[in-house]
């Protein structure tokens, strides 16, 4: 029944991993501006042997997993709850009106609690 389990799991990282993988390194390729046009084969295989030798080597390094999940519920917790809702109505209302001053209140303030919750992670 244990190996049933290991062999499920590995099949559901081995085909749901590089569909997230290729948008991470899209991503970052657009981040940094990199035209469709210059991303040749040599490029994407660089940028993905970096990008695996990073996360390797931070996986290397953090063992406590708790703390992964505690900076990512701070930090990305907060901005689901608390940033992005409140840019997608400021955006709408154009930044205009009460509405949008108390949107960019609260915004502040979710970006000062995941702050909050980032630091507690470390302690």
């Amino acid at each position: 029944m244990c190996a049933h389990k290991i062999l499920t799991l590995f099949k559901q990282l081995f085909c749901s991993y590089p569909l997230c993988f290729i948008g991470a390194r899209d991503g970052l390729l657009d981040l940094f501006k990199v035209a469709q046009k210059d991303r040749s084969d040599s490029l994407l295989n660089k940028v993905t042997v970096g990008m695996i030798g990073l996360v390797t080597g931070i996986a290397a390094v953090v063992t406590d997993l708790g703390l992964v999940a505690g900076v990512g519920g701070a930090t990305f917790g907060t901005a689901l709850v608390f940033v992005y809702p409140t840019v997608m109505l400021m955006k709408l209302k154009n930044n205009k009106g009460m509405e949008s001053k108390i949107a960019a209140l609260i915004a502040a303030l979710g970006v000062a609690m995941g702050a909050v919750g980032t630091v507690l992670c470390f302690k």
